[in-house]
């Protein structure tokens, strides 16, 4: 119940008439929910 992932940074661009989410970068790797060892599940 407790994901680890990464978190990415996006920018929506114009690309043309579409509009597109564009990975700028990765803020957080391997992120995991820090309250993770105080749940009893």
């Amino acid at each position: 119940h407790h994901p680890i992932q990464d978190i990415h940074v996006r920018e929506v661009i114009k690309e043309g008439d579409v509009y597109t989410n564009k990975i700028i970068g990765t803020a957080l790797t391997s992120h995991a929910d820090a309250y993770w060892a105080e749940c009893d599940m």
